[in-house]
């Protein structure tokens, strides 16, 4: 048992740091958008209204009650992601609308 013990220590430390090195890596996200009791709320960043009202409008079409929309900087335009309780309709309603509707990264956020 004791040869094992630093073993295992050894794991935990390597796995903590691999979890930190992509914990870092990943992008964050330049906004985030609350829904609760079919109501979504801008709880990081900023969102248009419009933006809010379309939110709100499929969360409604598919009765989704709580979740969270994340818009993440890739490529100089920001990609939609969600919280697993939207269905694969819901994601694509939102990703046609932020095609036509959806504003690209801000300057300040966008690397050389």
């Amino acid at each position: 048992m004791e040869s094992v013990l630093p073993n295992v220590i050894a794991l935990l430390i390597v796995g903590a740091i691999v979890w930190g090195i992509l914990q870092a890596a990943r992008p964050r996200p330049l906004f985030t958008v609350r829904i609760a009791n079919g109501e979504p709320h801008a709880v990081h960043g900023r969102v248009t209204g419009a933006f809010l009202d379309r939110v709100r409008e499929v969360a409604a079409a598919h009765r989704i009650q709580r979740g969270l929309v994340f818009g993440v900087a890739s490529n100089g335009r920001i990609r939609l992601k969600t919280s697993g309780h939207f269905p694969p309709a819901a994601q694509q309603q939102l990703r046609n609308w932020w095609a036509e509707f959806g504003w690209p990264v801000p300057r300040s956020r966008r690397r050389p």
